[in-house]
């Protein structure tokens, strides 16, 4: 938010909230702010810019679908969803949730430094997480 801002300070946190955004894209698998269907690249930045300034973030949705038996000549979405029905009933994890929302707060100072946030993932590479 910072960078649409036009802030010319910036630091570490620009790109921890880009990380964050990255981190939804993987969880979704979707693209943020699909409602947004200008054509015209200005248009389209502007309502972004207004989106994201104004606090808006990517709701987070639940688990998407494990693609892990697709074959690899796949190609459509609607054939994954065959294979394995989208959006199952798991839900984000909640401290998958707790992270994503303090890497995208709207303060900068606010963000966790990611030294913080492989400290925070660390629990959830156990086996015994899922």
């Amino acid at each position: 938010p910072e960078l649409l801002k036009g802030n010319p300070q910036y630091g570490p946190a620009v790109d921890v909230y880009s990380y964050a955004i990255v981190l939804w894209e993987i969880w979704a698998r979707q693209d943020p702010w699909e409602e947004l269907t200008e054509t015209d690249y200005l248009e389209f930045s502007s309502k972004l810019e207004s989106l994201v300034c104004g606090g808006s973030r990517p709701t987070v949705p639940p688990r998407a679908p494990d693609t892990r038996g697709v074959r690899a000549s796949t190609t459509s979405w609607e054939e994954v969803q065959q294979v394995q029905p989208a959006f199952g009933s798991a839900q984000a994890p909640t401290q998958y949730v707790m992270i994503l929302q303090d890497c995208w707060h709207g303060k900068p100072e606010k963000r966790p430094s990611f030294e913080t946030i492989v400290q925070r993932f660390s629990p959830m590479t156990n086996s015994d997480y899922h």
